[in-house]
């Protein structure tokens, strides 16, 4: 059976109702709820203080999911003043996690975009030179011919207009290894 809330008590030996007593204090507790999170979120910080029997109590709703200890430990301060219970002196310190949930991972939207971006990087692997992009020189241009040039998408060299992707594929093998007779 799954819990729907988690919480962690401290008791004082002393009445505390100093900063410097309660924040190490409030930071303790934050991080034992914490680390029983496991995975799952909060959503409301509830702080009980008890001073000769009296309950002062307040609670806060996160305005985004509590995962992680700092984030606790802050609202589970600005709760704590919202009980004005320090003034009084505390005698025990509870935090409490209520509406715990688990936080749901988005997947990626478009995996046929990760797919063509390997592909096209075997492609560049295998065939060096081969995949070209057009870029724009000028769009104000009044010849077209004129506008558009071919670049090497690997290296971003541009390419003649006459030179083929065979030749392209030649020239750089001669550049690579050259042959000894």
């Amino acid at each position: 059976m799954q819990q729907h809330r988690l919480s962690a008590h401290l008791e004082f030996d002393e009445p505390a109702s100093e900063p410097h007593v309660l924040h190490p204090a409030l930071e303790k507790l934050g991080s034992q709820v914490a680390v029983n999170l496991g995975g799952r979120a909060a959503s409301r910080l509830t702080v009980v203080a008890l001073r000769q029997g009296l309950e002062l109590k307040a609670t806060r709703i996160s305005k985004a999911p509590l995962r992680h200890l700092g984030e606790i430990t802050r609202l589970a301060l600005l709760t704590l003043e919202d009980t004005h219970a320090a003034p009084l002196g505390i005698d025990t310190l509870s935090v409490e996690l209520s509406g715990l949930t688990r936080p749901a991972k988005q997947g990626n939207l478009w995996p046929q975009k990760e797919r063509l971006e390997l592909a096209v990087a075997a492609v560049e692997a295998r065939f060096p030179r081969a995949i070209l992009k057009v870029s724009q020189d000028d769009p104000y241009s009044l010849a077209s011919e004129h506008n558009l040039r071919f670049v090497v998408r690997s290296t971003g060299e541009e390419v003649s207009r006459e030179e083929s992707p065979s030749e392209r594929q030649h020239r750089d093998r001669c550049e690579r290894s050259p042959v000894e007779a």
